[in-house]
């Protein structure tokens, strides 16, 4: 969640500057300025223990890429603070801020999420993300699936023995699906394997002319970014509306008591895991 937030805010920082920049001065070099200065300082914003000075660096050879005078960097440069300013703004009233509470845990009903295999972390990570404030309007609120089957239901049994059924039986498709996403840990999972997939899209499947053009992919990784926060604060609502317990904590104490999925070592990935396989069929 914090990933996709990052992400999401670097992103619109390099749009929104990008767009404004050109309404200024139709320059594209001017505009990638703007927009990598917007970057620049939005990461630091929410790296502040990143190495000193490695982020500035980063930008300091951006900017030496760019071919422009030194009227129109200045611009681009304003124009690029005044863009972050903005964004980092909304990140401090987007509510990301608190911190839960342990005594809002429910109280025990059968089915209640648990602490799982292999790291069993008593708490559950980023509670309040689901009134974290979304991008788009209508909210991703307006979303209401039906409240998860519960242990002793046939639906919820149903869904058990087929998770470790397909478990099983996995074909080679399946283990690579699952290998694929169980990506190394920061900003790549899983937040970062939708904009490593976004960039090799831009890349493989755009026009030869517009590959590299910096407005079509400033576009595309914005939308894609913040799609993918608001489509988590959606779903963090419901499984903190829910707290559901994971296809592990089901299948270990109904199935088979070592059961293991094949991506455990992040404990998160037990749920994925479940629920991906449910939908190679």
């Amino acid at each position: 969640m914090r990933a996709a937030r990052a992400i999401a805010h670097t992103q619109v920082a390099m749009n929104d500057a990008y767009f404004h920049a050109t309404q200024i001065n139709a320059h594209s070099a001017l505009a990638e300025l703007a927009a990598h200065r917007a970057a620049s300082l939005v990461l630091q914003h929410f790296y502040p223990n990143e190495t000193a000075g490695n982020i500035d660096a980063q930008y300091a050879w951006m900017r030496a890429q760019i071919i422009t005078d030194e009227e129109s960097e200045a611009i681009a440069y304003t124009l690029g603070q005044q863009i972050a300013t903005a964004v980092i703004t909304r990140s401090m009233q987007d509510g990301a801020g608190r911190t839960w509470p342990i005594h809002s845990r429910p109280k025990y009903f059968s089915g209640i999420w648990q602490a799982s295999y292999p790291l069993y972390s008593v708490n559950p990570t980023e509670a309040y993300a689901g009134e974290w404030q979304p991008w788009i309007k209508p909210s991703p609120n307006r979303y209401e699936p039906p409240t998860a089957a519960r242990p002793k239901s046939s639906q919820h049994s149903s869904e058990t023995q087929q998770v470790w059924e397909v478990s099983k039986h996995l074909s080679a498709a399946q283990r690579q699906a699952a290998l694929d996403w169980n990506l190394d840990s920061g900003s790549v999972t899983p937040a970062g394997v939708w904009m490593q997939h976004t960039v090799k899209n831009l890349i493989n499947k755009s026009e030869p002319e517009q590959r590299h053009q910096f407005a079509t992919c400033a576009t595309m990784l914005a939308t894609v970014s913040v799609a993918m926060q608001d489509a988590l604060i959606a779903c963090w609502r419901i499984k903190f509306r829910d707290w559901s317990e994971r296809p592990i904590t089901a299948i270990r104490r109904d199935l088979d008591k070592t059961f293991t999925p094949l991506v455990s070592h992040r404990h998160f990935l037990a749920t994925f895991l479940g629920m991906r396989l449910c939908r190679l069929r």
